[in-house]
């Protein structure tokens, strides 16, 4: 089906491994033949190098698979500079008093939350550790005293 535009990507600058020319090869595998068959050799290099862009560096890049209920889900937190332009941030929405309110304050709440349970952990291996008992019997918090003491 698009044989005539394989020949005509082979003959450009486009790498036939590159993750821009597998890109590149699954749209056209999408389009009509004859519109593959229209493409020059030009145009078909452009589209390739639209697809090879690389995304800016990151100072966090995390990715994580997570299986729920059946399925599986993503989780993927990106943290860096802001590059886009103030103008480019007013026209996508993304400048909100609201907005800003509501990340700061969930930020802030996870810091606090990690905060008081790494108090309450440390001050329980304290109390283990001096063999203070403040219940009977075993607490619900004694297999992390197991963990690193036995």
């Amino acid at each position: 089906m698009w044989s005539s535009a394989l020949r005509v990507a082979r003959t450009t600058e486009v790498k036939p491994r590159t993750p821009a020319n597998a890109a590149l090869m699954r749209l056209l595998s999408r389009m009509p033949s004859e519109v593959v068959a229209s493409f020059t050799a030009t145009q078909l290099s452009a589209l390739a190098s639209g697809f090879g862009q690389e995304r800016a560096p990151h100072l966090v890049d995390f990715l994580v698979s997570l299986p729920l209920l059946g399925r599986r889900y993503y989780l993927r937190v990106y943290l860096g500079r802001e590059r886009r332009s103030y103008e480019r941030l007013l026209r996508e929405g993304q400048i909100s008093l609201a907005r800003t309110v509501l990340v700061w304050s969930g930020l802030a709440w996870m810091l606090v939350s990690l905060l008081v349970l790494g108090s309450l952990v440390t001050l329980y291996l304290v109390k283990s550790y001096f063999g203070i008992n403040l219940m009977s019997g075993r607490s619900p918090l004694h297999f992390i005293y197991e963990l690193i003491y036995r």
